[in-house]
């Protein structure tokens, strides 16, 4: 008689299933993305902008006595943008065996399909969000979009941002003398320049906010 190989995975029954969850606590956090430049829902593919900005317009003009005043003529900028949305979508592609056992009777046998309809369909949606997290962190750090499609098809999407506005550290800040406050407070004033006010918030990742800490001119 053959020697058979007893496999004793086969021989034990299922009797229940450990199904973790889709998101560590720190990735089901708000999005600090929000707080910068907030999603809006829309149901359009093509979208409308229009944008009116006001010219510097100075100070005021002195009358004479008895004189008439200067005439003066607010100068403003209309501009309007069609804008077409890009479309995170995708599918995934069960198979028959899948599908039969996502609607079986038997709970032994649903749950060795793996994750059921409702979680595929959340991972799905979780994923396009990731997506839209990415590109808005892209559009932030570099100023534009990559898009590529699944027909090799690339675009990509500038946003214009002066050169200016990408400031540098003039000494590294993982250097523990790096003067760091004097390099915040010139960006402070590069923000002032350009909207008339001080920026008062500094985002940064974990790594950075050590660089920090360990800073001996803050500790100072």
């Amino acid at each position: 008689m053959p020697a058979m190989n007893l496999d004793i995975w086969d021989q034990a029954a299922l009797t229940a299933q450990v199904v973790r969850k889709l998101k560590s606590k720190k990735e089901s956090l708000p999005s600090l993305a929000d707080s910068i430049a907030p999603m809006q829902e829309v149901r359009e593919r093509r979208l409308k902008m229009r944008v009116l900005e006001v010219d510097a317009f100075g100070i005021g003009q002195l009358r004479a006595p008895d004189g008439d005043p200067k005439l003066f003529r607010t100068n403003t900028q209309v501009r309007e943008e069609l804008i077409e949305l890009a479309l995170p979508d995708e599918m995934e592609r069960l198979s028959e065996d899948i599908l039969d056992r996502l609607d079986s009777s038997d709970p032994i046998i649903k749950l060795s399909a793996g994750a059921d309809a409702v979680t595929r369909g959340m991972v799905l949606a979780e994923r396009s969000l990731r997506r839209v997290e990415q590109m808005r962190w892209s559009a932030f750090l570099n100023g534009y979009v990559d898009l590529t499609y699944d027909n090799n098809e690339a675009r990509r999407v500038t946003y214009n941002i002066p050169a200016g506005n990408k400031v540098t550290a003039g000494t590294l800040w993982s250097t523990l003398s790096a003067d760091v406050i004097s390099q915040v407070r010139g960006w402070q004033k590069t923000v002032a320049d350009q909207v008339g006010e001080y920026g008062l918030w500094l985002h940064m990742n974990s790594n950075t906010y050590e660089y920090l800490y360990n800073n001996t001119v803050i500790a100072a």
